[in-house]
């Protein structure tokens, strides 16, 4: 069992930091990959990230066939945020070539603007017998590579390569067409209660107990990502998209005997919040306050500029 994060590209964000913090505070010895960009090495951030994860360059990483063919073979948007659109589809062969190397399963991937609040080991603990890709999902058109969890290699290639084959849909799209074509479960977003028919939010709830952000929570709670804004803070999002909303919950949090700060919805663990604003210091589950979106905008977006 493992975390694994990918980023890939020039830029050091300083939320990639916040998000294994975070998990250390609920999982100290939970081991944790970080696949970083060679153009990293010996810098100040992969110092700081080397005292909280193992860091794997993509130059050690054995590149399989396919990942080739899809670098050759891309012919989406180059310029946009420092390859992004291209990064987003790669992730999955440097998680598939990494699980591949390590004799990895059980794996949960994450976006690294996702904060835990809970022990990972349970977490895996919970999901670990499932014998296909998890993920979120909020909405019938589109699934969330926000937390995946990836049981065996097999899995992982399977992803990769759907993934990898660019017919110009964003990530998000190739994901809920993947959950079209494949088997797959996905992580409950809401208790069971709130929309019967729509197995995809709350699929195993009952079972496991605890819930997971998609693209709902977080955006409601710390707004949205201040570039896609021109740097005006947009609090309390509502999803338009989504089949469900945050004022549809009892949203509460809480506080544990270590005084750690956790979510709940109507009473259960939210065990995951998708920061989309990438204002992650202010959902900390070590702040003395109550988490809150107290960040200044402006200095939000300098910090993640030009990526």
């Amino acid at each position: 069992m493992s975390l694994v994060l990918v980023h890939l590209g020039k830029d050091m964000p300083n939320h990639l930091i916040d998000c294994i913090r975070q998990v250390r505070i609920w999982s100290p010895s939970f081991p944790v990959y970080v696949v970083l960009d060679e153009e990293h090495m010996a810098t100040a951030f992969s110092s700081v990230l080397q005292s909280l994860a193992e860091i794997v360059y993509t130059s050690e990483i054995n590149t399989v066939s396919g990942h080739l063919r899809f670098l050759e073979n891309y012919s989406g948007d180059t310029k946009f945020r420092g390859k992004y659109w291209r990064h987003v589809k790669e992730r999955f062969y440097y998680i598939y070539e990494l699980m591949l190397q390590k004799n990895l399963e059980n794996v949960i991937y994450s976006e690294y603007d996702v904060m835990f609040y809970h022990p990972l080991e349970d977490i895996v603990k919970k999901l670990e017998g499932s014998k296909t890709i998890r993920c979120v999902r909020s909405e019938a058109e589109r699934a969330h590579p926000a937390t995946l969890f990836i049981p065996s290699v097999t899995q992982a290639q399977t992803l990769a390569t759907f993934m990898g084959d660019d017919k110009g849909w964003d990530d998000m799209v190739a994901l809920g067409r993947y959950c079209n074509e494949y088997s797959v479960q996905y992580l409950p977003c809401c208790p069971s209660t709130y929309l019967p028919s729509a197995i995809f939010l709350s699929e195993t709830f009952e079972k496991i107990g605890i819930l997971f952000d998609s693209l709902v929570f977080g955006q409601y709670l710390g707004g949205v990502d201040v570039r896609n804004t021109n740097g005006v803070k947009k609090l309390y999002h509502d999803n338009e998209l989504s089949w469900y909303h945050f004022r549809d919950f009892r949203f509460s949090w809480e506080q544990d005997e270590e005084k750690r700060w956790f979510p709940t919805v109507d009473g259960h663990k939210l065990v995951t919040i998708h920061c989309h604003s990438k204002a992650t210091k202010c959902f900390l589950s070590n702040r003395e306050d109550t988490p809150l979106a107290n960040y200044n905008a402006a200095a939000l977006l300098r910090s993640l500029q030009p990526n």
